[in-house]
């Protein structure tokens, strides 16, 4: 089977748009989404609603847990006032529908998916040590298990033992031998912190395998536009169009 990615959609009604007619175009048999639907941009009714009308199997990310409640004294002032914009906005339906999401899921698809990391929900994956630790718990924990897909970081990668891509700024398939395991971050799809600002997204084909990375445009200036309107950050618009 063959499967859209996307994750770290942050609010961003017109990328997760794009992303979500490119899937369909590629003819995915399901899409997943690996958490953080809200957060930062100007429409997380707009992109909850999405998730629940197409009945994506989503986790949650640390920007869900906020909402529905989570405390995080390290939050800084402006993310702190984005969480507390976007509880105003949803609305009961979409409370309950992100109470639903785990925060850690094996798909029948036969991978793991994670915001974090396999063996923390908000570790980052960025250093050898987060590497090496998440393939051991990928191992150790779901030994039929080839493939956990991770986000949070906002940057496209793919580890392995003995193989390391990163960062992925163009459309590229990359062929995975199942006798390894596999680390996959697809990327952001609303907010990517990789020096790229094209929305970033993954189809990952269980049969053939391979994992195709996608970086595509949007519209950034309507995304932009939207964040202001509402009265969130500058910081939040200006880096859509930086990929920091």
């Amino acid at each position: 089977m063959r499967f859209g990615i996307i994750s770290d959609v942050h609010a961003n009604w017109e990328a997760m748009q794009a992303a979500l007619a490119r899937l369909d175009k590629e003819g995915v048999d399901e899409i997943v989404c690996l958490g953080d639907v809200v957060g930062y941009g100007g429409d997380p009714k707009k992109c909850v609603n999405e998730i629940m009308r197409r009945k994506i199997v989503t986790i949650r990310g640390n920007h869900e847990r906020y909402v529905v409640g989570e405390i995080d004294e390290a939050l800084k002032p402006d993310t702190a006032k984005s969480i507390e914009w976007t509880r105003g906005q949803l609305k009961n339906e979409e409370y309950v529908a992100i109470e639903e999401w785990q925060n850690r899921l094996r798909h029948p698809g036969g991978f793991l998916m994670c915001h974090g990391s396999p063996r923390h929900k908000d570790e980052y994956v960025l250093t050898i040590d987060a590497v090496v630790g998440s393939l051991r718990v990928l191992q150790t924990e779901f030994p039929d298990t080839k493939v956990a897909l991770h986000g949070h970081t906002h940057m496209t990668s793919l580890f392995a033992p003995g193989q390391v891509v990163k960062p992925i700024h163009k459309t590229q398939e990359i062929a995975l031998d199942f006798s390894k395991v596999y680390l996959l971050n697809p990327g952001s799809v609303g907010q990517p912190r990789d020096r790229c600002p094209l929305s970033s997204y993954m189809i990952l084909d269980m049969d053939k395998p391979c994992a195709t990375y996608f970086r595509e445009e949007y519209d950034i200036k309507g995304a932009q536009a939207r964040i202001r309107e509402v009265g969130l950050a500058e910081k939040f618009a200006n880096r859509l169009a930086e990929g920091n």
